[in-house]
């Protein structure tokens, strides 16, 4: 069995649990940035994506997080051109050592919405695949 590691910028994991408990989201930013762009106070059919690049080290895959919640709605001509292949590119660029990654998206949120309590991540990384901006 592969021993797989993940690193949640904002974490889908964490979505599908809030959504289960039918109770508010808790997440922490996905960067502590001023993003681009801002979460709305009510999420609901909000646009988001994401995206998944892996790393290997020590016979261990860490798949990386991110996602357009903060930054952008997702724009879906932007989004359409999006490869694993450029995911890789942009993230090797700028961390190194991506040899895979996975397409998560074009979605809409499912909650109402999201508040934020701190200590879900401390990441600050950002990534921009095709000009559209992640973190």
């Amino acid at each position: 069995m592969k021993n797989v590691k993940r690193s949640y910028l904002t974490s889908s994991l964490v979505s599908l649990v809030a959504l289960a408990a039918g109770s508010v989201l808790c997440i922490a930013p996905a960067n502590a940035a001023t993003p681009s762009g801002s979460v709305p106070s009510e999420v609901r059919d909000y646009p988001y994506c994401e995206i998944i690049p892996d790393t290997v080290a020590n016979g261990v895959t860490t798949e990386h997080v991110f996602n357009t919640l903060g930054f952008n709605t997702c724009p879906s001509d932007a989004w359409s051109t999006i490869t694993e292949q450029n995911i890789v590119d942009a993230y090797n660029a700028v961390y190194g050592g991506a040899t895979s990654a996975t397409i998560n998206g074009r979605r809409h949120w499912v909650m109402d919405s999201i508040q934020s309590n701190g200590g879900t991540t401390s990441s600050t990384d950002t990534l921009t695949v095709n000009g559209v901006e992640f973190g």
